[in-house]
């Protein structure tokens, strides 16, 4: 996922391919250095003559080489995908998906916004219109993913809408939360960081962005109730690690926050004690942000001296030194 032609080929690759050229152990690099996810789609993408290697004979410098080809495409780059979820609707999801994505176009990164909810919110949010037909087809067929212009610089959109609900019928067993792995990997594009808003659920399409993800960013409301919700979360969360070892949950975003109300000091008290490190900036109830959507902007375009688009700015620059402290810690946890 980076638009420079010479990317980054992390340690691990080059480890890989050192092992692989001394013909020893490639085999432990791959299975404890990457996401078993994306390796079963270097095989199922351009498989060697024997695709059976890379979990017993994975040996010689040629495996090494072919891992560290896919990792210089960015085919394993998960390292900035985050997840915007909660199970309960009506917490500002999608706002803050839509609004995070612009802030950091708008501090000059590119990006990726995927609405995996078939409700389509986050690509009317944008003022599109699209049936998710496209997006169904591509998790249905492992193609790259639709991916369309917003007319916001650096701000990029995979749009879903109400076909796309057909995906929870359509697929089912363990193969279905790989889908969208397969599309991510064979997508190509300039962006710096991806964010996928997921459905107000725990079905199969949460699971397959957790599949996806290194970060999982939870939206919540100062309530009594914030804490059994995000506990549900964090133990989806850990169940997901089974197929992705590295994902961590990233940050709490308390969303339409009165801070002079005592509730919400004291459940934004609760949550700090609860999960040490992970209270973003709060995002206070903004006007702007109930009208943006209306017209089909983000907050900062729409009303870009608003309190709502500075809050965002603000937990977009929180959370992306957060990136980087996370990539300095190889499998965090929450």
């Amino acid at each position: 996922m980076s638009h420079d032609k010479t990317p980054h080929i992390p340690l691990q690759a080059e480890s890989c391919w050192a092992a692989g050229s001394r013909g020893v152990g490639v085999d432990e690099y791959l299975l404890h250095s990457f996401d078993k996810a994306c390796l079963v789609d270097i095989i199922m993408e351009d498989p060697l003559p024997d695709s059976s290697f890379l979990w017993h004979d994975c040996m010689g410098a040629h495996a090494g080489r072919r891992l560290l080809h896919y990792v210089s495409k960015g085919v394993c780059a998960m390292d900035r995908v985050l997840s915007v979820t909660n199970h309960k609707g009506g917490v500002g999801k999608t706002t803050t998906a839509v609004n995070i994505a612009h802030a950091f176009a708008e501090a000059g990164k590119e990006v990726l916004l995927i609405d995996l909810d078939p409700q389509g919110s986050a690509t009317l949010h944008l003022g599109i219109r699209n049936d998710g037909s496209g997006l169904l087809y591509a998790m249905q067929n492992a193609v790259a993913l639709p991916v369309v212009s917003t007319g916001v610089e650096r701000l990029a959109l995979v749009p879903s809408g109400p076909v796309f609900a057909e995906a929870r019928q359509r697929f089912s067993g363990v193969l279905a939360t790989e889908l969208l792995s397969r599309c991510f990997s064979r997508t190509e594009g300039p962006w710096d960081l991806a964010i996928v808003d997921c459905p107000p659920s725990l079905d199969m399409l949460t699971l397959n962005a957790l599949r996806v993800s290194r970060h999982v960013v939870v939206p919540v409301e100062a309530n009594r109730l914030v804490l059994g919700s995000l506990r549900q979360t964090v133990d989806t969360i850990a169940s997901a690690r089974k197929d992705n070892r590295a994902l961590e949950l990233l940050a709490i975003i308390v969303c339409r926050s009165h801070p002079r109300h005592r509730i919400h000091r004291e459940v934004v008290s609760e949550i700090e004690k609860t999960f040490p490190g992970k209270m973003a900036p709060v995002i206070r109830e903004s006007v702007a942000l109930a009208e943006a959507p209306g017209f089909g902007l983000p907050v900062a375009l729409h009303a870009p001296d608003s309190s709502g688009a500075a809050d965002y700015r603000a937990v977009a620059q929180w959370l992306w030194a957060g990136l980087f402290s996370a990539q300095s810690r190889p499998g965090g946890r929450p």
